[in-house]
């Protein structure tokens, strides 16, 4: 199992350091991603996405012209990289530096090796490679939990199977630059290779296993919360409680057709 590696000071630049070219840390791609292909963004309207395209392009080692994200997920929905996306939209820089140092000190104790990068925009990801890759869920879960430690991170890449991406070391960035790899070149490819063994995932769940029990009790509090508000609705139409004339009433025979469910709004891309 790779330790986790020294990272640059939270309170330095990062840049200032030797640091490998974006084509260069581009080459890590095909080791972060959970299938491999990529997707390219551009501005929607006011948002910067990555729409789903109809044939996604292959991880090659040219460097795309424009910002790129690497899926996470693979089609089978499973992940071979935890991605820990923490981002200044969600909070400050200084909280996404302190957010950094607190999970490098939990997975540097439960030595879980990780590759870190930082985005011209302040935002900073932390990527857990695996050995063994986790079906989604299992992943979402850790992520979560991790979450509750760090305000500044999105869960959301992990939480969406079809969609979830990430940029990467060495993709462009939206308002230029690119994603600039901090754990030097040498350990980051090391680490991506040898991957995390499930012993390293199962002490990084006995690490996190307070806020694993705390996102349970919250699933447990919203499904009970679920349950009754569709058994009290329920009963408030048996109870005929309506006063639209004719409500409830039907011809002998008739069928009541089911409600439309309301539509549901586009999955978002990360």
């Amino acid at each position: 199992m790779v330790q986790p590696y020294p990272c640059a000071s939270t309170t330095t630049r990062p840049e200032r350091l030797a640091e490998p070219s974006p084509v260069e840390a581009w080459a890590l791609a095909p080791l972060i991603a959970g299938q491999p292909t990529y997707r390219t963004g551009r501005w929607i309207g006011p948002r910067f996405q990555y729409p789903r395209p109809a044939t996604p392009p292959a991880i090659t080692k040219s460097l795309p012209e424009r910002p790129a994200a690497v899926m996470i997920h693979g089609a089978d929905g499973s992940v071979s990289t935890l991605c820990i996306d923490l981002d200044t939209s969600k909070a400050l820089k200084s909280v996404v530096d302190a957010d950094a140092a607190r999970l490098r000190k939990l997975l540097g104790e439960a030595k879980v090796g990780y590759v870190e990068d930082f985005s011209p925009s302040g935002g900073r990801h932390l990527y857990l490679p695996l050995q063994r890759r986790l079906m989604a869920a299992e992943a979402r879960e850790l992520v979560e939990a991790l979450s509750l430690l760090a305000p500044s991170l999105d869960p959301s890449p992990h939480q969406n199977i079809t969609d979830g991406c990430i940029r990467v070391p060495g993709s462009r960035h939206k308002t230029g630059g690119h994603q600039t790899l901090v754990t030097p070149l040498a350990k980051a490819y090391a680490t991506l290779r040898i991957r995390n063994s499930p012993r390293a995932v199962t002490a990084l769940r006995a690490a996190l296993a307070p806020e694993l029990a705390r996102n349970k009790a919250i699933r447990q509090r919203q499904v009970k919360a679920a349950t009754t508000a569709r058994t009290t609705g329920a009963q408030l139409s048996m109870a005929g409680g309506s006063e639209t004339p004719c409500a409830g009433l039907h011809a002998p025979g008739s069928t009541t057709l089911p409600s439309t469910p309301a539509p549901q709004r586009p999955a978002s891309v990360f």
